[in-house]
């Protein structure tokens, strides 16, 4: 029985459709294997999601939050470098303040005030400032405005601006009172609203902007 030739334009149909379903079955594959408890099989998850964005990213619903999530899975396992890289991507990608936000600009901040980068301060900086005057559009949870704040301050003590440290610190642990929200598992670069630590560490910049 012969076969029935297929046009250019059915066979183009056909393999934008393979394509599509090879995209979303990687991407349901790494989405469960990021968060196993097994360091091996998040690793494994990591490297589906590297060829996701390599090799289909036209098929990715939205590139920047694949690239977030990846910074996310990189950082948890202390992938700094990567993370950073994956997180600043994002931010590249999300620009337009009225489209999808994951919230890497804040992520690659707080990165930077962990990992000490002095050289990177001033991106951060540059970060915050951006995010503040989105407040409305991206700010729009409590915990994200709280960590948003605790790195507004941190920056600032940093930065040698030490009565503006003082005032977002005051603002910081006045967003904490009453709340005590575990910080997640394996983010060291998030500050978790009511933690003790963390409000000792604001106390301080209040203290010494006030001195």
């Amino acid at each position: 029985m012969p076969t029935l030739a297929l046009s250019p334009r059915v066979r183009s149909r056909l393999e934008r459709r393979r394509s599509k379903a090879r995209a979303k079955q990687l991407w349901m594959d790494a989405i469960a294997l990021l968060d196993a408890h097994r360091r091996e099989d998040r690793a494994a998850g990591r490297g589906l999601l590297r060829r996701l964005i390599a090799d289909h990213p036209g098929e990715v619903l939205d590139l920047g939050w694949a690239h977030a999530l990846l910074g996310d899975a990189c950082e948890r396992d202390h992938l700094d470098e990567e993370a950073e890289r994956h997180y600043r991507r994002s931010d590249e990608l999300e620009r337009d303040p009225n489209g999808p936000y994951s919230g890497s600009d804040l992520r690659l901040a707080e990165l930077i005030l962990r990992t000490d980068q002095d050289e990177l301060m001033d991106e951060a900086d540059t970060l915050l400032d951006r995010l503040e005057r989105a407040e409305t559009r991206r700010l729009t949870g409590s915990g994200h405005r709280y960590r948003f704040t605790v790195a507004r301050a941190r920056l600032c003590a940093r930065l040698g601006r030490d009565d503006e440290a003082a005032a977002y610190a005051v603002a910081a642990l006045g967003q904490s009172v009453g709340v005590r929200t575990p910080a997640p598992e394996g983010y060291e670069s998030i500050p978790s609203r009511g933690d003790a630590e963390v409000m000792l560490e604001m106390h301080d910049l209040i203290d010494f902007g006030r001195s």
